[in-house]
């Protein structure tokens, strides 16, 4: 197991992706011809770069997958960048497609993850990688395939990704799926490298697909069976993907976004034997968390307009709460973020308090999670080593890991800033830059939260561990 949990640990500088990024400013311009002052020739107009997006122009047939080739890719980690039209690619050509079940065994070559899927052309989506330990190394699978990319794009229909699981049912016989649930910003991605470094256990991290599982609710592009079915097929193919980089591990665990529990009926009928986790935090401090990561990385002239009330977020409706009761509540007045807040501090608020009421509900209804692991930000990182590790070894035990060794190998994730060289490490907090939120500010979500029964910004949630 420490041979595993050792495919983390740096060692040489990745390799540099053979692609220049694409630059962020989506108005950037390129001249097509010369001209000056005194020029007699007619200026030629400056024409846009084109952004990248994939459409495929070839589907391969059932049973197979094809092979395309990256043109382009957006590289940096901007927030909300991702799925089709963060790339493009061309195809190699019939002679490169190979059966799906063969693809499957051979990733120590391909090197690939399942980065997204396309509802419209009913596809799967696959980039590869030089290194799939140097892209492991990254906090999030979303954004560190994007930077490391290398040219092979595979792609096979949705038929073909769910005949495969219909026969291959998980990633291993014997797999123990476990999702970690969270409010964001309350150590999650933490927890996420803790089970990596157990050496028993495979981690995903926000993978960007999980994210387009969300979005797909939101538009209600597919019915519930196929939604299902898709749920399913994402899990254990990109599970299965990885899991020849940890042979020994039982445990396949899935990290999602604060903003991810509207899958989670969906995963309780695909996967209703899976183990289940939620982390939170003091509403506060993932509001002024999260707030000043955007803000401290959003041009000013944004903010500007945000303070005036122009551009942000959509406005907060009825359908930014997945928990029933929250969304009744806002549909008859009784539920109203305040005023004062701008747009930003609203959305991330009523995530928060849907996150946390609507996994409080299901713990009330669903029996199968009465063995599921509730922890608080606060008991997960206490400097009281020796209750940091019981609280290790209390999660590992949860899904089926035990031993001294696993927690220990647990504990040294705790070496090391879990989210180090990304944005999400850059709230006021960590990087003692400006604070989001006013007292005022800290106050009206203090306020709001203690409007819906049995909630309070800084609550325990009971059986949380520890606390």
């Amino acid at each position: 197991m420490l041979a595993a949990a050792a495919a983390l640990s740096p060692t040489k500088k990745p390799v540099d992706p053979p692609f220049s990024p694409i630059p962020d400013d989506p108005d950037l311009t390129q001249s097509e011809g010369e001209g000056g002052e005194g020029s007699d020739k007619k200026k030629k107009k400056k024409k846009k770069k084109k952004k990248p997006a994939f459409k495929p122009t070839r589907i391969p047939v059932a049973g197979t997958i094809a092979k395309y080739r990256l043109t382009s890719i957006i590289r940096p980690e901007g927030h909300f960048v991702g799925g089709v039209t963060a790339f493009d690619a061309v195809d190699t050509g019939l002679e490169n497609d190979t059966t799906f079940s063969d693809f499957m065994s051979s990733n120590k070559t391909n090197q690939t993850v399942c980065y997204c899927f396309d509802v419209s052309a009913r596809v799967l989506v696959f980039l590869s990688c030089p290194s799939r330990e140097a892209l492991w190394r990254e906090p999030f699978l979303d954004r560190g395939i994007r930077k490391l990319a290398s040219e092979d794009v595979f792609i096979c229909s949705f038929e073909t990704a769910h005949a495969y699981v219909r026969e291959n049912p998980k990633p291993r016989p014997d797999a123990t799926l476990q999702w970690i649930w969270n409010t964001g910003r309350c150590g999650s991605t933490l927890m996420s490298r803790v089970m990596v470094a157990s050496g028993s256990a495979v981690s995903l991290s926000e993978p960007w697909w999980f994210d387009e599982l969300c979005f797909a609710i939101d538009d209600g592009a597919l019915p519930e069976a196929e939604f299902d079915e898709l749920v399913k097929t994402l899990h254990v193919v990109d599970f299965k993907l990885a899991s020849d980089m940890w042979p020994e591990a039982t445990v396949f665990s899935m990290n999602p976004k604060g903003k991810g529990h509207p899958v989670r009926p969906s995963i309780l009928r695909a996967f209703p034997d899976g183990k289940h986790m939620f982390m939170y935090r003091d509403t506060r401090k993932v509001v002024e968390s999260f707030g000043s990561i955007f803000s401290n990385n959003m041009p000013w002239y944004i903010k500007f307009a945000m303070n005036l009330g122009l551009g942000g977020p959509p406005p907060i409706n009825k359908k930014a709460f997945s928990d029933p009761r929250l969304s009744e509540m806002f549909e008859s007045g009784d539920l109203r973020l305040p005023k004062r807040l701008n747009p930003i501090a609203q959305r991330i608020t009523a995530m928060w308090v849907d996150g946390v009421s609507s996994w409080i509900r299901l713990r009330e209804s669903e029996p199968l999670l009465g063995d599921s692991v509730t922890i608080r930000m606060d008991e997960f990182v206490t400097k009281d080593l020796d209750k940091r590790r019981e609280n290790v070894r209390a999660v590992l035990k949860s899904v089926g890991i035990e031993g001294k060794e696993s927690i220990e190998l647990g504990m040294t994730a705790f070496n090391k800033h879990s989210q180090a060289g990304t944005r999400m490490a850059t709230s006021s907090a960590s990087a003692g830059t400006k604070k989001f939120l006013t007292a005022e500010d800290a106050d009206s979500i203090a306020e709001f939260v203690a409007s819906i029964p049995g909630m309070k910004a800084d609550m325990v949630i009971p059986g949380s561990l520890a606390a």
